[in-house]
């Protein structure tokens, strides 16, 4: 059967056809296979949008109350991410936020200044956030919304690439709506590192092995190394001008464990330009033609 393209890097996998391994996940049973071009790991199931909505309806970020407790969960990832942002634009910024859930960024966000406007899939989630008298769309995609090209100056993908079909084809929708010299924001999760040893594993403790992919894809569609997702940002016309590991972390309220892990993460990034991290926040500025 046609495997298609890679969901991250878009090369021909017919040519190359990826390993793959069955994993039980939160969407049920699917098919996830690695490309031996950029390393990344995918679902091989076919993208459907009213799949994707109602499984987002059954996600904590899917649902007003337990939404709005991330919203405040969150509350040190976003203020780290617009303290970074107040180095290279201005407040009175257009602002732009793809995968907005129920708004927690685009309120600090406003209340910093920026001129603030969001996208989601999930309808109860824009009604919600337009409540909050900011203004919201509800799309698949950034490429179907009704504004002009080269209008943003600041757009922001917090926690949601890794439920994307195709990396390049939004990368390409957010670059030709943000201005030239604009800025993309992006706090990505990376936890390519632990599939890969879990799929190294299942070669000689399929169970063990099966088990730790399963909890590190979670319910995601990908699971790219950070290095390939910016080597891909760049090819389509970007400057990476900020990382940072650190800022990643969600919240003050992380257990131990995890704000060591960030800890380690961003002493190997800064020291041997190693990435370990659990995630990442990096800024690209559109680059001129």
């Amino acid at each position: 059967m046609s495997q298609g393209r890679c969901p991250v890097c878009e090369i021909n996998l017919d040519a190359r056809p990826p390993a793959t391994i069955v994993l039980s996940t939160p969407r049920g049973n699917q098919a996830w296979g690695r490309c031996p071009e950029c390393q990344s790991f995918f679902s091989t199931e076919r993208y459907d949008l009213e799949q994707e909505v109602q499984h987002t309806r059954t996600r904590p970020w899917g649902m007003v109350e337990s939404g709005n407790a991330l919203n405040d969960y969150k509350g040190l990832m976003f203020e780290a991410i617009l303290r970074a942002l107040r180095g290279y634009a201005p407040t009175g910024s257009t602002l732009l936020d793809v995968g907005c859930s129920y708004g927690g960024f685009l309120q600090r966000a406003e209340r910093e200044g920026y001129q603030v406007r969001g996208i989601d899939i999930v309808p109860e989630a824009v009604e919600y956030v337009r409540s909050q008298g900011i203004a919201c769309d509800c799309a698949k995609s950034v490429e179907d919304l009704d504004i002009p090209e080269n209008s943003q100056v600041i757009i922001s993908v917090l926690d949601c690439n890794c439920y994307w079909p195709s990396q390049r084809k939004e990368l390409r929708a957010l670059h030709s709506r943000l201005c030239p010299g604009g800025l993309l924001v992006m706090r990505v999760v990376d936890t390519s590192w632990a599939v890969q040893i879990g799929f190294w594993l299942c070669r000689w403790f399929p169970k063990v092995g099966q088990h730790l992919c399963e909890k590190a894809v979670y319910d995601h569609r990908v699971s790219i190394p950070v290095r390939s997702l910016m080597r891909v940002v760049k090819q389509e016309g970007f400057e990476i001008i900020y990382t940072s590991p650190r800022d990643a972390m969600p919240s003050r309220y992380n257990s131990l464990k995890v704000r060591i892990a960030y800890a380690i993460g961003h002493f190997a990034w800064w020291v041997a330009g190693c990435f370990v991290a659990p995630g990442c926040v990096f800024l690209a500025r559109k680059r001129a033609l």
